[in-house]
């Protein structure tokens, strides 16, 4: 979770508002907060009015589980290859390193609850004991029937009302809230078949394409004559389904192989070249768009200390 922190979008911005007791309080520069209890869990509420043009989220991934449940605005989401359109009572699961977007679909008001986390968060006992519906491989969408949403809106802003407050207790009393919450879609959430769509055949193609051979292309010329198209139309037809143009894509995905190979003890030339770069300072600025760091300062928080001293 130190990743998120330091790869914050607005990290320059992301500031502690106070600290205390297993629980900080981050804002952003987006308004909202991030409560961390502890190292491992983030709940964050989330409010903020969007156009299509000012909305910013773009194709990402992340090495942690990020639970997110809309509650208003005309949002759907690509997760690997599907589409998702929610409704009242849908949760979204997205696995580590599942890439994912939003997709405002008209200017509205987005709200939402977050809940981040990685496989230390619930390790009570000495074992995972994190809800069955967050163990499928791929991204999920659940579904909780019409008369238990009332149910998850009140737990939602009970945790919100807890983690508001600073007591000493807040931070445990909201964990088993949150707990609770788990529960609740473990038990009475069941996939939801209706709210996933599947992305246009054609579109599709074009994604896998890339996905299979991103380390070994260059530009997006090469992706736009293997399909025989017109560049402008691969790029438009791909960034109306992925919130993201085709070249932004591509740098992505050579982005995110190196930060893989960076977490496991990689040189930062190696990770580089192996990922489909072909010079430095072109890999260093897409590392720096992407992440918001350098790949030295992201391999340096990625590893542990013992066996970065070995490399």
């Amino acid at each position: 979770m130190n990743e998120y922190r330091l790869t914050h979008p607005e990290s320059e911005n992301y500031c502690l508002l106070s600290s205390g007791f297993g629980l900080k309080r981050y804002q952003n520069a987006a308004g909202w907060i991030d409560y961390w209890l502890g190292d491992h869990l983030i709940f964050s509420p989330r409010k903020n009015h969007y156009t299509t043009v000012s909305f910013p989220e773009k194709l990402h991934s992340h090495e942690y589980y990020e639970l997110l449940i809309p509650r208003k605005g005309d949002v759907g989401f690509v997760a690997d290859n599907q589409y998702i359109s929610p409704s009242p009572g849908t949760l979204i699961v997205f696995h580590p390193n599942c890439i994912h977007t939003g997709r405002l679909l008209s200017d509205s008001n987005y709200e939402r609850y977050v809940l981040l986390f990685d496989a230390e968060a619930f390790n009570l006992f000495g074992e995972n004991l994190s809800p069955l519906s967050f163990l499928y491989n791929d991204a999920v969408c659940v579904e909780l029937p019409p008369n238990m949403v009332d149910t998850l809106d009140q737990e939602l802003q009970t945790i919100t009302a807890i983690l508001s407050d600073e007591y000493a207790d807040s931070a445990l009393l909201a964990y088993s809230h949150i707990s609770r919450l788990l529960c609740l879609v473990n038990r009475h959430a069941t996939i939801s078949h209706r709210a996933v769509q599947t992305i246009p055949h054609n579109i599709l193609k074009i994604k896998q394409y890339i996905d299979e051979h991103y380390l070994l292309l260059n530009t997006t010329t090469e992706v736009s004559e293997h399909f025989y198209y017109r560049r402008e139309h691969v790029s438009r037809l791909f960034k109306e389904y992925f919130n993201t143009n085709l070249s932004d894509y591509l740098t992505s995905l050579k982005v995110i192989h190196s930060q893989k190979m960076l977490r496991e003890g990689e040189s930062v030339t190696n990770a580089c070249f192996q990922s489909g770069f072909r010079n430095m300072s072109t890999f260093l600025s897409a590392f720096r768009k992407h992440t918001n760091m350098n790949p030295s300062a992201f391999r340096k928080i990625s590893i542990p200390s013992d066996f970065r001293n070995k490399c």
